[in-house]
């Protein structure tokens, strides 16, 4: 008897327990879906905040041009002085110097409103427009996407912060809360992070110079039979003092053969 009431205890203990797990899990899962449809909800919100914003256009100025001049140095230090001028800068250049030309090419970084005003002063700086090239990107659909969602998932984070750790009761629970939150956490940094570059592109232009002179090709003329013949004289006394220098260099060979000969000679004659 007191065995059947033992057992029977232990089963409504064992469904009590169970019970409560399956409610936590449940109440985890509904939190879950509630905060997806509350993030699907608050992307949909914004998107029709952000149809009613007029925004600032981000555009992704770049421009190449290469320009023929009389000097390369001058004229690089006066697009230098301009470029500092204007709040730019330089960020690496190349120099090439050899029997047909002089190039120096560099880049340079400046403020996206001077853009146009600098690419012109600098092409009027030769004398020559070989090519100037100029590509623009329009970035403004990407920005205003990235910081609609961005403002999305800090507040889904902040609402699984309030909501989720006040129900999680147990080890399991918390794990479950933590990963979610790190995973929310890395795609809010990737967002920065691309709308901080997209930031830098678009408030700093890039044109890339090139600059270079010609160099006078060197006219030779034909030599007169003159020339070659005093050509050939002194080459010929060149070879005659490379000889007797070479000789002089040899001169211990030169004296253990004459003495060679001489004790041979004596030898023979000895012998007749």
């Amino acid at each position: 008897m007191k065995t059947k009431i033992l057992k029977r205890i232990l089963y409504v203990i064992t469904l009590i327990v169970f019970q409560t797990a399956c409610t936590k899990e449940k109440n985890i899962g509904s939190e879950a879906i509630a905060l997806n449809a509350y993030e699907t909800k608050k992307k949909q919100t914004v998107a029709k905040e952000n149809g009613t914003k007029q925004h600032q256009h981000k555009i992704i100025k770049n421009a190449k041009c290469k320009i023929k001049v009389d000097r390369i140095k001058p004229i690089r230090t006066q697009v230098e002085a301009l470029v500092l001028k204007n709040e730019g800068y330089i960020t690496e250049e190349n120099y090439i110097n050899n029997q047909y030309n002089k190039e120096s090419e560099f880049t340079v970084r400046i403020p996206n409103q001077k853009f146009q005003q600098i690419i012109d002063s600098i092409c009027e700086l030769g004398v020559q427009i070989d090519y100037r090239n100029i590509y623009t990107n329009d970035v403004t659909q990407e920005f205003v996407d990235i910081e609609m969602r961005l403002k999305t998932k800090e507040e889904v984070r902040q609402r699984y912060e309030e909501i989720l750790r006040a129900k999680a009761k147990n080890v399991k629970d918390l794990l479950l809360t933590e990963e979610k939150l790190n995973k929310l956490q890395s795609e809010i940094e990737i967002m920065k992070g691309r709308i901080q570059y997209l930031s830098n592109q678009t408030a700093m232009s890039t044109i890339t110079v090139i600059l270079y002179e010609e160099i006078e090709e060197r006219i030779i003329t034909s030599s007169t039979y003159l020339q070659e013949i005093k050509k050939a004289l002194i080459y010929g006394w060149d070879m005659i003092k490379t000889m007797s220098i070479g000789i002089l260099y040899l001169w211990p060979f030169i004296v253990i053969g004459l003495i060679i000969i001489y004790y041979y000679r004596r030898k023979t004659n000895t012998s007749k």
